[in-house]
Formats: C-alpha cells, sequence, structure tokens
C-alpha cells in the first residue's frame, strides 16, 4: 500500500505523520483478524535485521517462504514472508522507528496511552494526597493496568511539552 508524504514531509516521522493513516487503518483491520500478526511485526522489527524474502502463496492461500525445508523453517519463513509483504519500505527505515510506529498507532493508539496516562496520574494525585498542581518528577513510574511500571513522569513531561507547543 502506497504512502504519499506532503512535500517537504520527513519519511522517517512516521509515529506522527498524517500520511500514513491509511496504512493505519490497513494494519488495525488486519490486527482485528489477527492480533497476532502486528505484535509479530513490532517484534521483528526491533530483533532481526533487513530480509529480502521472496513471497509465494500455498494452496490455501496463504503467504509462505520460498525456501521452507521444515516446520519450523516453514513458520519462520511464513512470518517473515508476511512482514515482508506489509512493510515494505522504499527507503531503509530504523527498527525502533518502525516498532513505535506499530506500538503507538495500530497495536497502542495514541489515545489509550493518553487515558492510561491520565488514570496514572490520577491516581498517583489521590495516593499522594495532592489536590492542586503536581510536580511529578520525571522518573517516577507506577502501575496502571496491565502495565507494571508506566512512566508516569515522562508522560507528564511530554503533556507539558505538547502544551507548549500548542498541540
Amino acid at each position: 500500500m502506497p504512502v504519499f508524504l506532503e512535500p517537504g514531509e520527513d519519511p522517517t516521522d512516521m509515529v506522527a505523520s498524517a500520511s500514513f493513516r491509511p496504512l493505519v487503518a490497513v494494519l488495525q483491520g488486519l490486527r482485528s483478524h489477527d492480533e497476532r500478526l502486528v505484535e509479530q511485526l513490532a517484534s521483528r522489527a526491533l530483533t532481526s535485521g533487513q530480509r529480502k524474502v521472496h513471497i509465494r502463496h500455498d494452496e490455501e492461500g496463504r503467504i509462505v517462504g520460498a525456501d521452507g525445508d521444515g516446520e519450523d523453517q516453514e513458520q519462520d519463513d511464513t512470518d517473515a514472508a508476511a512482514e515482508s509483504a506489509l512493510l515494505h519500505f522504499s527507503s531503509p527505515r530504523d527498527a525502533s522507528t518502525i516498532a513505535a510506529f506499530l506500538r503507538t498507532r495500530v497495536y497502542r493508539p495514541e489515545s489509550l496511552v493518553w487515558l492510561e496516562g491520565y488514570q496514572a496520574l490520577l491516581r498517583w494525585r489521590a495516593e499522594n494526597e495532592i489536590t492542586g498542581l503536581c510536580a511529578v518528577p520525571y522518573d517516577v513510574e507506577v502501575e496502571v493496568g496491565v502495565t507494571k511500571a508506566f512512566p508516569l513522569g515522562r508522560w507528564v513531561h511530554q503533556q507539558r511539552k505538547a502544551l507548549r507547543a500548542g498541540n
């Protein structure tokens, strides 16, 4: 699926770029059918280097790699082929940028992260009996939901930074 950038837009700004919305919609749709697929993409983006995989389909229409020897190898090739088919960029991309893109735009959209941060802030304020403005130290981490160490201090810092920028 092609992504058309606006003139002067930085192609490495995948996390914040509105140009990637159509790709996000497709990946979210895929995630709704097979959650593991997008999770594997985020995981592989952090753990693997560049791979050139030739794609072919099996009798049932699934994407498989061209060089599958055994059962384990076939699964690895299938995952790699699916990754290649879904996330092929015309220019090199940093693996951590791809993982951040998938995490913030597809796997955990920003609004959910914001709500989780706000919930953590409210809980932290209540636990520390703060009623007015609060100064959360930058390195404070709290447990919220299933997240054992939510970086509340960094989240508050990012919110203040966004407010100053007019976002």
